[in-house]
């Protein structure tokens, strides 16, 4: 199986069949810990998703560690199958993949000890039916602690590739499975300047000769703005080329810890996401562009922009990638987890093929990774994690071309419109998948009235007269399908 790493991620397998081809898994009840964190997911050889959720408590102002659930999610309806239980130290983010060295699973991270005060990288080993083995772990003193930074890993063959922030400071380090640190370079001011703060990326840019993208945002502590890097690292892990991007450009491009991200699309261009801000007089837009840039003189070749100036919450870049047919998907999200999760298919011109809203009537705290199911583009899987506002829950969504699948549990759903604010005072917006076309638009109130109904002007619908409360928005499609969503009159 071909991985493909990001930012966000998204991994993919190919000739899955699907039965629904949007499925949820919702509010998975994981014990009462205060903290859950879901930050990746993988597709094993047999086709299952595989969550690793990480679980710990605050207790008093010191933090429990739980350890590790992996959960075993179908492909079909993301319901559970099975799960494991790992014991862990303080954890960190790690690499989730099949075992370059035969059959299993390998879960790559860093921990930190409390008895020792020090960090510690430990490999472990998983059979094909994801049952830990212990006996086959490797545990290694690691020489840096990168708490307070997010580290990411890139695979290559048997040995794999950490980037992360040490002091300010870009380490990349590779080490081998049996835990043989091979290479070790850290970059200085020399480099970057003096920052306050850095989180790094890390994917392969090129196959032959071998390279790395190393990518991240940093804040200048002269003046506190967000400056975007990217580095090309050959395969000693040297940078042969750093470009810089600056915080204000035609519109003000917002650099901000992991909302930067990359993605090579073929052999002369690269994508990169970020979000942006501007000013239309005195009204500020907000939202999420794609440039398409070229690979040696980094000139922007095209741009799209996705606003989000209407709703509440700043957005975010949750992922960019690309898949084997060379259509890109892009996942993007708002800060304050309010207006949900969105993804977007586009050709390599990035044209907008389809556009899938993840609407959730919770909070929940940002999306940061993002997996590819299927090589050929068969759809992408979503987790999203929560914080403190729903303890010990998790949330896994599958998108693919199809809208059509069942409704989302507990307060999600995915639709191929978005509509907004909710609740909404005088006047409710509606934004549609290019791959649709509405017909009709209807409100009923809760004894099942019609109070609204509209076979034009579909992107809005007005609230003014209503009286305050809850509503079912009704929207039909061409060929006559129909969906139903919530909406409440302020």
């Amino acid at each position: 199986m071909k991985r493909i790493l990001l930012f966000l991620v998204i991994l993919v397998a190919a000739n899955i069949a699907t039965a629904q081809s949007l499925a949820i898994l919702e509010a998975y009840q994981l014990g009462n810990h205060d903290i859950v964190y879901l930050e990746d997911l993988m597709e094993t050889r047999k086709g299952d998703i595989i969550a690793p959720v990480r679980m710990f408590d605050i207790n008093g102002h010191n933090v429990d560690d739980f350890g590790y659930c992996f959960l075993k999610l179908s492909r079909q309806d993301a319901t559970v199958i099975d799960s494991t239980i790992v014991e862990a130290e303080f954890t960190n983010v790690g690499l989730l993949e099949p075992n370059p060295q035969g059959e299993g699973y390998l879960f790559i991270n860093e921990e930190y000890d409390y008895d020792c005060e020090c960090s510690k990288l430990k490999i472990r080993k998983f059979d094909e039916n994801f049952n830990f083995l212990p006996d086959q772990q490797t545990i290694l003193p690691f020489e840096d602690t990168v708490f307070g930074g997010i580290p990411s890993y890139v695979s290559e063959g048997e040995d794999f590739i950490m980037s992360y922030s040490k002091s300010g400071d870009l380490v990349l380090a590779r080490f081998g499975l049996d835990g043989e640190q091979k290479d070790r370079t850290v970059y200085h001011d020399s480099l970057i300047g003096t920052v306050a703060y850095a989180e790094w990326g890390l994917k392969q840019w090129n196959d032959t000769p071998r390279e790395y993208a190393v990518w991240g945002s940093v804040y200048e502590e002269e003046n506190g703005n967000p400056i975007g890097y990217l580095f090309i690292v050959d395969s000693l892990l040297q940078v042969r080329e750093a470009v810089r991007f600056e915080y204000w450009v035609e519109v003000q491009t917002w650099f901000h810890n992991n909302d930067m991200s990359i993605a090579t699309l073929d052999d002369g261009s690269y994508l990169m996401s970020t979000p942006y801000r501007e000013w239309s007089g005195n009204y500020e837009v907000q939202g999420v562009q794609v440039t398409k840039r070229d690979k040696v003189s980094h000139e922007v070749l095209n741009t799209v922009y996705f606003p989000y100036d209407r709703r509440d919450g700043s957005p975010y870049v949750a992922d960019i990638v690309k898949d084997e047919n060379g259509d890109v998907f892009l996942g993007y999200g708002d800060m304050q987890g309010i207006n949900g999760f969105t993804v977007v298919k586009m050709d390599s011109d990035l044209n907008v093929i389809w556009k899938r809203f993840c609407l959730m009537t919770r909070l929940w705290d940002n999306s940061i990774k993002m997996t590819l199911l299927g090589n050929d583009g068969a759809g992408v899987a979503i987790p999203i994690f929560n914080f403190m506002s729903n303890p010990g829950h998790v949330t896994v969504i599958i998108v693919n071309d199809d809208y059509d699948g069942i409704s989302g549990q507990d307060g999600v759903s995915v639709r191929p419109y978005g509509f907004w604010p909710n609740p909404a005072k005088d006047m409710l917006h509606l934004e549609y998948s290019p791959d649709i076309t509405p017909t009709r638009i209807e409100l009923y109130d809760l004894q099942g009235r019609l109070v609204r109904s509209q076979t034009t002007g579909l992107e809005s619908v007005g609230m003014e007269g209503l009286a305050t409360g809850t509503y079912t928005l009704r929207v039909t499609l061409e060929g006559g399908k129909t969906f139903s969503d919530k909406v409440v009159k302020e």
